[in-house]
């Protein structure tokens, strides 16, 4: 939607009908899949009216292919992996410490190297991305209904207080706002998540899944407990909600409408913080720059169980977070980073079903103590 503000006059017509209540989304799939599914339809519409099918009639079928293929959700995945691509290059021509000349195989040997691709860590990172794909759809869904559900709150809970919405005249600027807003207030929720994911005990069970791979690579981004997932998403719902409730309010906007910008939100901030070489081995660092955004070498740091790297870098796109918190650390050399938990937690989360099942039980075990000791407090004080 705004990052498909360019379309063509078919898209624009269909976009006109959509905001006016002619026009809904149906599919509460995973986070960009809403938009892709419906741009998908717009697509197909556009292509079937364009000279060339226009001219060949029985390529309605390769119009249908292209409306699902070329969706929203496609193309912000796809700018994604442009985006590592390039930081990655960058990365590689810029940088004198990776010990390779200057050549393309070079390059790729820089970007995929076997003694990574081969290792275990990164095979069980595989086997879990695959194992929770299973059970997203029963996250991701009652996800975005909340955040829906939030939205449509706050837009009554104005509505009910100021009367009927100012409808701000919707322009660049304001949307711009408006995705901006979002940006910031996302990037706080997950600052907040996860810096509360190392200093809450019960929470820090569930993280340590994430943070006992031994090498870095993008499907750790997946390696992600469900009940962690859960956790995180709560607060980025709310603020999200808030926000989105507001300008839904403000501009007059439809709420599904607006949902969707939380949508561009999220794909925006993994497109600026290049977020795939932030679980890699690629050492992309912004120099000054880092002291404003956080860059994926930092949070190689935060991957480090060196003293001195220890609880630093909780923050996704923007530095302000963490030097607020004081946990803020500019990125070092490589050689320096240990990735992975200490050696005594090696063996412990070495399979799948240690990454799954085991951080339920000792969550268990805690909430059962706490309840043992809340009630011997209670008899003790009677």
């Amino acid at each position: 939607m705004f990052m498909l503000c360019s379309t063509p006059h078919g898209l624009r017509k269909v976009r006109e009908q959509e905001r006016l209540g002619q026009y809904r989304y149906r599919d509460p799939g995973r986070l960009g899949c809403i938009v892709g599914n419906e741009y998908g339809k717009l697509l197909s519409d556009w292509a079937g009216k364009c000279a060339l099918t226009e001219a060949i009639p029985n390529l309605d079928w390769f119009a249908k292919i292209l409306g699902h293929v070329l969706t929203f959700g496609t193309i912000a995945v796809l700018l994604s992996w442009f985006s590592a691509i390039l930081g990655a290059a960058l990365t590689f021509l810029i940088r004198r410490d990776h010990g390779y000349r200057k050549t393309f195989w070079n390059f790729l040997r820089f970007t995929f190297p076997a003694e990574i691709l081969r290792n275990r860590s990164c095979r069980l990172d595989l086997f879990f991305a695959i194992a929770t794909k299973m059970v997203a759809p029963f996250l991701i869904a009652p996800a975005l209904i909340t955040s829906a559900a939030m939205t449509q709150m706050i837009y009554i809970a104005f509505t009910g207080w100021f009367g009927a919405n100012p409808s701000i005249p919707e322009s660049f600027p304001v949307r711009a706002l408006s995705l901006i807003g979002v940006v910031i207030l996302g990037d706080f929720a997950n600052f907040c998540t996860h810096y509360f994911d190392h200093h809450v005990k019960i929470l820090w069970e569930f993280h340590k899944v994430h943070h006992a791979a031994r090498f870095l690579i993008p499907l750790t981004n997946r390696r992600v407990h469900p009940v962690q997932e859960i956790f995180d998403d709560a607060p980025l719902l709310v603020l999200s909600g808030i926000w989105l409730g507001l300008i839904s309010y403000m501009i007059g906007t439809p709420i599904d409408d607006t949902v969707t910008l939380g949508m561009d939100a999220y794909f925006v901030a993994n497109l600026l913080s290049f977020y795939h070489l932030r679980h890699s081995h690629i050492p992309m660092s912004y120099g000054w720059l880092e002291n404003v955004f956080l860059s994926p070498a930092q949070h190689h740091l935060h991957h480090s169980f060196a003293v001195r790297h220890c609880d630093r870098n909780f923050g996704l796109l923007l530095s302000c977070w963490d030097k607020l918190a004081g946990t803020f650390l500019r990125s070092e050399p490589q050689t320096a980073i240990q990735r992975g938990l200490p050696a005594e937690y090696a063996s412990s989360y070495d399979s799948l079903l240690k990454l799954s099942i085991p951080p339920i039980v000792n969550a268990g075990r805690m909430v059962g103590s706490w309840g043992r000791e809340l009630c011997r407090a209670i008899h003790q004080g009677e």
